[in-house]
């Protein structure tokens, strides 16, 4: 079982990650460890590098995505929602465009097939 003091680490990490790399896609871990008041070592036991960072931010957002689609698909016509769901990726894509700069081209590939073809198959 994870701690409390952990469970709030792994969140403000997660929080201050995505801040950062919002000012600064080149942003550092050292840099992220600071604005999240946690020790290196803290952010390397929930984070052993940058990518796996960055991608669980890019995880977080697409829960967030795909949450959204049974009450878009109960409330609008197959169609409509995912018109509507385009245009939330969209705006996500556009809030963290520094994500995706962030990441290398195959872990941006990976994430990307891994995570919006199953939304949009469930919506089509």
């Amino acid at each position: 079982m994870v701690r409390s003091d952990a469970r709030r680490n792994r969140a403000g990490i997660l929080v201050a990650a995505r801040e950062a790399l919002t000012e600064d896609d080149n942003a550092s871990m050292n840099q992220i460890a600071q604005r999240a008041g946690v020790g290196h070592g803290a952010l390397y036991r929930n984070y052993p590098s940058r990518e796996v960072l960055i991608l669980d931010i890019y995880a977080e957002e697409i829960d967030t995505l795909a949450g959204v689609v049974p009450e878009l698909l109960a409330t609008l016509s197959p169609v409509e929602a995912l018109r509507r769901w385009t245009l939330d990726l969209v705006a996500a894509m556009r809030k963290n465009h520094s994500l995706g700069v962030a990441l290398s081209p195959d872990a941006h590939r990976s994430i990307t097939e891994q995570s919006y073809g199953p939304v949009i198959a469930v919506i089509i």
